[in-house]
């Protein structure tokens, strides 16, 4: 494993990162699932974004609904 990831707070490698849900927000009405990546030791976050498989999980789930509108 390469190890040449630091921590811009904490300067510390990181091996993992640490995962939290938390909610991606567009103005006041919008939001989705999100997820932010931070450090394990400092809890610096590194990244946020909208989380892929909460997103691909309620696009299956409309597509579905429509599918079944449709068909009736």
């Amino acid at each position: 494993m390469i190890r040449s990831g630091k921590c811009p707070k904490c300067d510390k490698i990181l091996t993992s990162v640490k995962i939290e849900n938390v909610d991606v927000k567009l103005g006041m009405s919008n939001a989705w699932h999100g997820v932010s990546y931070s450090c394990p030791y400092c809890r610096a976050i590194l990244s946020a974004s909208i989380d892929p498989v909460a997103l691909k999980t309620d696009i299956v789930k409309e597509v579905v609904k429509a599918v079944k509108l449709a068909v009736r």
